[in-house]
């Protein structure tokens, strides 16, 4: 009595290709940039009008650059103070208030490599150095390879 029940589909019902009304996704947006406020469809963030977005990229690229020619500073001064204490392959101690003076940049290193007993050595080219506490004074523990 329960197969009577139950509707066999004999044929596939037909799907008609009708068009789906999207909402209207343009939405109020003000300008990242000048602040100027206008209607945009997805993600802009700057106007169409003038160049707000080649401005703004000029501007983060000018930002960019000025932290890396600090970088690049730093680290060129910390070799010219290395290769002036150490000239040779070796290693020597500097304390780091005397480094400081000369113009020594905590910050500005390559790289880090780690020895056998997990200590970070900072790279700069040819030069590691560590940042160390001895007797309540800070010095570093500069080697050349």
């Amino acid at each position: 009595m329960e197969n009577n029940n139950k509707k066999r589909l004999t044929s596939i019902p037909k799907i008609e290709n009708k068009k789906i009304n999207k909402p209207n996704l343009e939405r109020r947006i003000e300008c990242a940039h000048c602040g100027k406020v206008f209607f945009a469809k997805g993600t802009r963030k700057y106007c169409k009008d003038s160049n707000c977005a080649i401005a703004s990229k000029l501007e983060t690229q000018k930002n960019n650059y000025s932290l890396i020619s600090k970088l690049i500073k730093g680290y060129k001064a910390n070799y010219k103070m290395f290769s002036k204490h150490l000239p040779e392959i070796g290693r020597i101690c500097i304390n780091i208030d005397t480094a400081l003076s000369q113009g020594f940049d905590q910050n500005a290193y390559y790289g880090i490599k780690k020895n056998e007993n997990d200590d970070q050595w900072l790279i700069v080219d040819e030069y590691a150095f560590i940042i160390q506490t001895k007797r309540g004074l800070r010095y570093i523990d500069l080697l050349k390879k």
